[in-house]
């Protein structure tokens, strides 16, 4: 089992920070912390960006074809939007929406791959997140991955990852992705209890988790990850170890551990602006001491 501790805190340094006040733990991204939760940040969607980028484009790869490309597919669909959740994503999505973002992402893979910085480049790994990418129905997975296939150089890809929740796990979709070519399969769980789960937005039960992960065992994919937040609203320490006493038993090959950030696009961030929310949050000295007795703990198993 390899575990990682991954924390989405990239600033861009031509926005300044929102000024939130004294903060005690300086070192600390406080909330209302600017993300860059897409690439490009949204500060470079102008149209001189555009332009730029397309320039960038224009010209072959300085250091020569032989670079590899990984490749992340992004899919902006949701059941439900979380409570802490700053990615661009969209709940309550239409079938034709669905199928008009399919089209578009391989019309746009066309239009990389024809451009000098990326021809003849190959792909090193593919990435599927969102959102929620096992939104998509088995049909709309398959003609997704095998537009970009077509159109994109991936007879060298060592590893596809595609992200799932465990309310849309169905064995339909886990059989079309393995035999789409999916390598990875990285499992939304963040924590295994219920109340904590439905306070922080997610749709999913715990016995969600346990019968998708039957299934992804039944239909067999050569890496397993389980994703894993600490410091979510209403957390407690007997909370979070009984729920990673269970992750362990459940035996994944990897875990990805987040740590809890409010940046001020979130429906969290507004809540505790407004005052409305009646659970708090726990420090980031809790979350950090939960992270290490988390990694101690994994390491030993």
């Amino acid at each position: 089992m390899t575990t990682q501790a991954t924390t989405p805190n990239g600033t861009d340094p031509s926005r300044p920070l929102v000024d939130v006040g004294p903060h005690p733990e300086a070192d600390e991204p406080p909330p209302g912390n600017y993300f860059v939760a897409a690439y490009p940040p949204f500060s470079k969607w102008t149209t001189g960006g555009v332009e730029a980028w397309r320039r960038c484009l224009a010209q072959p790869c300085p250091s020569g074809r032989s670079v590899p490309l990984g490749l992340y597919v992004h899919i902006p669909f949701c059941t439900e939007r979380c409570q802490y959740c700053y990615y661009r994503s969209t709940a309550h999505t239409t079938r034709d929406q669905l199928d008009a973002y399919v089209d578009a992402l391989i019309a746009e893979a066309a239009l990389y791959a024809a451009a000098p910085a990326v021809r003849d480049r190959s792909l090193d790994f593919v990435y599927f997140g969102g959102g929620t990418p096992s939104i998509l129905s088995p049909p709309r997975i398959r003609r997704l991955i095998d537009g970009l296939r077509s159109r994109l150089p991936w007879s060298r890809v060592r590893e596809v990852t595609f992200e799932c929740a465990p309310k849309t796990v169905t064995r339909q979709k886990l059989d079309t992705l393995r035999q789409s070519g999916v390598t990875r399969l990285s499992l939304g769980v963040q924590q295994l209890d219920d109340t904590v789960l439905a306070t922080n937005g997610r749709v999913h039960l715990v016995r969600d988790v346990e019968c998708a992960l039957t299934d992804i065992r039944r239909v067999g994919f050569g890496i397993v990850n389980l994703d894993l937040i600490v410091g979510l609203v209403g957390e407690t320490s007997r909370s979070f170890h009984r729920s990673l006493r269970q992750v362990i038993g459940m035996a994944p090959d990897s875990v990805t551990i987040y740590q809890l950030e409010i940046p001020d696009n979130t429906p969290l961030s507004r809540s505790i602006r407004r005052g409305t929310l009646q659970t708090a949050v726990p420090s980031w000295a809790t979350k950090h001491e939960r992270l290490d007795e988390a990694f101690a703990r994994l390491e030993r198993a």
